[in-house]
């Protein structure tokens, strides 16, 4: 009887996860459920399929379970979510805006956790390509309780990616060719920069993310409300004031903050569904008893 129902338990498990992918409203706690339906069923199927099918099963299943640690992390940020309701501020256009909704992270945290945060709520971490821009930042969240501190943006140091792009860059200088170290993580041209005098200077033992507002946060304040700084991932410590990291950070997105959105997000998903179409290729869901 077991033998019977595993593939019409792994097909139906296949089909509803599917489906909670697809629908854009689905809540990270039913996905979860979904896709340890397809973990539970691919693991019973293992003692019953053949060695060529076995590799498919555990490949189901390590997808499934995959996609559980993905949905209790979204289910999380779910939860952070709500904290910042009717705290968008919009740069509008008709005041030489992008049109864009910032806000910031509702508690302070690394420049990877802010980013990923960002993600969540539909955007990344700010970007500025313009003194005004700049102004705009200022005035918006550097002021009251944060006029001294400072705030993570979405600048950081390629080098981070890996040692060998930063022996690649130092190569590629000895030969008096410079590449752009920072970048923005939508990916725009850096065309635009506010740093402070001396910076961004890479302190030991490394400093690959960018914040603004970090030497006016110093006491007393040096430097100018603004200025960009590079740090580690955490902040620093030791400087005095409050530029004891980690920090808050200024969260931007395109659309209105209003509109709902994604539970999961649409890459996870994107990868999900090629995943099932592989293996349902492959294997077409349906685990044959072995021959004995």
């Amino acid at each position: 009887m077991l033998k019977r129902s595993v593939p019409i338990f792994a097909g139906l498990s296949c089909a509803v996860c599917a489906v909670c992918i697809l629908w854009p409203a689905s809540d990270a706690t039913s996905v979860a459920v979904a896709y340890a339906g397809i973990c539970l069923s691919s693991g019973l199927a293992l003692p019953f399929v053949s060695k060529p099918r076995r590799r498919l099963a555990f490949g189901a299943m390590l997808l499934g379970a995959l996609g559980i640690l993905v949905s209790c992390e979204s289910r999380k940020l779910e939860r952070m979510q709500p904290l910042q309701a009717g705290h968008w501020i919009q740069w509008p256009a008709t005041n030489g805006g992008d049109g864009h909704f910032y806000s910031l992270t509702p508690a302070a945290a690394n420049w990877i956790e802010a980013e990923k945060l960002a993600a969540a709520w539909g955007g990344t971490l700010a970007t500025i390509h313009s003194e005004a821009g700049q102004r705009f930042l200022n005035g918006a969240f550097l002021t009251g309780d944060f006029e001294h501190l400072p705030l993570w943006i979405g600048l950081f140091d390629r080098a981070t990616n890996g040692t060998m792009r930063l022996r690649l860059r130092n190569a590629l200088a000895r030969f008096g060719v410079h590449r752009e170290r920072f970048a923005w993580v939508t990916g725009e041209r850096l065309s635009y920069t506010n740093w402070k005098s001396g910076e961004p200077n890479n302190s030991p033992p490394g400093e690959y993310y960018v914040t603004v507002n970090w030497e006016f946060s110093d006491d007393p304040p040096r430097g100018v409300k603004g200025d960009w700084n590079d740090t580690p991932v955490d902040g620093t410590t030791g400087y005095g004031g409050r530029t004891t990291g980690p920090y808050f950070g200024i969260i931007e997105r395109d659309t209105d903050p209003k509109l709902p959105l994604p539970r999961i997000p649409y890459s996870w998903r994107a990868g999900t569904l090629a995943g099932l179409a592989l293996l349902a290729g492959l294997g077409k869901l349906a685990f044959k008893p072995r021959r004995t």
